[in-house]
C-alpha cells in the first residue's frame, strides 16, 4: 500500500481533529452546561487551537447543535427500516427495537449523550424543541403509520398514538434508566449480543401490545354490530 499523499494526510488530520472537538465539547457541555462551557476550555480539551472550533463549526452555539444531534458522533443505523413495505408486524417491531438500540453499542460516549439531554432539559437552549421537530416527530410519526396499516386504521386516533407512546417508552427507557439496568441487571446490556436479545425481547412485547388492542377493537366491532 502506497503511503497517503500529503493532502490525503492532512484530510484525515482535519477528520480526527473535528471529531475530538465533538467528544470533548460533549462531555464538557454535558458535565457543565451550554453557558458554563468555553469555546477555550473546548479548545484545551481536544488539544487545538480556538480558530479550529470556528473553522469547523462557526461559533460555540454551532458546535452545541452539531454535538447535540450528534449524527458525527455515533455511527446511527438505517433509520425507519422498520417501516419497510412488506415486513410482518412482529418483524417492523424487532427492527425497530434493533435500530434504536444500535448506538447503545458505541459505549461511554451514550452515556454522555443521554446526560447532555437532562441537561438540555434543565437549561434549555431551544436545541430539544428542533431535535423534537426534526428527529423524534418523524419517528413517531413512521411508527404510527405502520400500526395504522396492520390495525387496518386510516388515521391515527388516541389508542394508536398511546401504542407508539408505549413503544419507544420502552426504548428510550434502556438509555434513561441505564445506572439502574446496570445496577440490577446488568446482564441484560452487557455485550453487544445482549443488546440483540433485550431488541428481540421488546419487539415481542411491543407486538403483545399492539394484538391486545387488535383484539380490543374486533370485539368492540362486534358489540357495535
Amino acid at each position: 500500500m502506497s503511503p497517503p499523499t500529503p493532502q490525503t494526510a492532512s484530510r484525515t488530520d482535519g477528520a480526527e481533529a473535528r471529531q475530538k472537538i465533538l467528544l470533548c465539547a460533549l462531555k464538557l457541555f454535558a458535565e457543565k452546561g451550554y453557558a458554563k462551557t468555553s469555546v477555550r476550555q473546548i479548545a484545551q480539551a481536544a488539544q487545538v487551537n480556538v480558530s479550529a472550533i470556528s473553522y469547523y463549526f462557526t461559533d460555540k452555539a454551532g458546535l452545541y447543535r452539531t454535538v447535540f444531534s450528534m449524527p458525527d458522533l455515533i455511527a446511527r443505523p438505517c433509520e425507519f427500516a422498520f417501516a419497510a413495505p412488506g415486513l410482518s408486524l412482529a418483524s417492523a417491531l424487532q427492527q425497530f427495537f434493533v435500530e434504536f438500540f444500535q448506538p447503545l453499542k458505541m459505549g461511554d460516549v451514550v452515556h454522555d449523550v443521554v446526560k447532555l439531554r437532562h441537561r438540555e432539559m434543565l437549561e434549555p437552549t431551544g436545541v430539544w424543541e428542533q431535535e423534537i421537530e426534526c428527529e423524534v416527530k418523524p419517528h413517531h410519526l413512521a411508527m404510527a403509520k405502520l400500526l395504522c396499516q396492520h390495525l387496518d386504521v386510516k388515521e391515527p386516533d388516541d389508542e394508536i398514538r398511546s401504542l407508539v407512546m408505549a413503544c419507544f417508552g420502552m426504548a428510550v427507557h434502556m438509555y434513561i434508566g441505564q445506572k439502574v439496568i446496570r445496577h440490577m441487571s446488568p446482564q441484560l446490556v452487557e455485550n453487544h449480543a445482549a443488546l440483540d436479545r433485550m431488541a428481540e425481547r421488546y419487539g415481542r412485547y411491543a407486538l403483545a401490545m399492539v394484538l391486545d388492542e387488535k383484539a380490543r377493537r374486533a370485539g368492540a366491532g362486534e358489540q357495535a354490530s
